[in-house]
């Protein structure tokens, strides 16, 4: 069932896909190259209006660069955000379940500079499934991303 993010602190993984091989500079982190499939970020909102502001902000196009994902969110395009609510910080452990997925790590310290791992950013060619996400993270929603705001 797909079901909007709430604006309580959670985490939240997006998941996006990229049509098109290409390069991207991304901040300090220089220059990534981005292959066609799909891209996980792992992420938290904690702050002021929670999951909802977070996950909206990543999703628009139009917005200064603040954070990795703002420089690579213009070369994907939104697939699924999947979310769950909790007053306790996950990040850290959903980023340890990422490889049971079986997608591979991508651009080391990507979305990493607060955590102890080397990136937040996963790839696979195919479509992850959140059936197989949520056997591993069984409170998890999904919301099927809806196109991209330019707001």
């Amino acid at each position: 069932m797909s079901q909007a993010p709430p604006r309580h602190g959670g985490t939240y993984v997006l998941v996006f896909f990229a049509p098109h091989v290409t390069q991207v500079v991304v901040g300090a982190l220089g220059q990534i190259p981005i292959q066609r499939g799909y891209y996980l970020y792992v992420g938290s909102a904690h702050g002021a209006g929670g999951l909802h502001a977070r996950i909206d902000r990543h999703l628009r196009l139009d917005k200064p660069h603040r954070w990795h994902m703002d420089y690579l969110r213009p070369h994907l395009n939104p697939h699924a955000v999947w979310w769950q609510a909790s007053a306790q910080k996950q990040e850290d452990h959903w980023v340890e379940r990422m490889p049971q997925l079986g997608v591979q790590p991508s651009a080391k310290g990507f979305g990493a500079s607060d955590s102890r791992h080397r990136t937040h950013l996963f790839f696979n060619a195919s479509v992850p499934t959140f059936e197989l996400w949520q056997s591993l993270a069984p409170d998890c929603c999904c919301w099927e991303a809806p196109a991209a705001t330019t707001r």
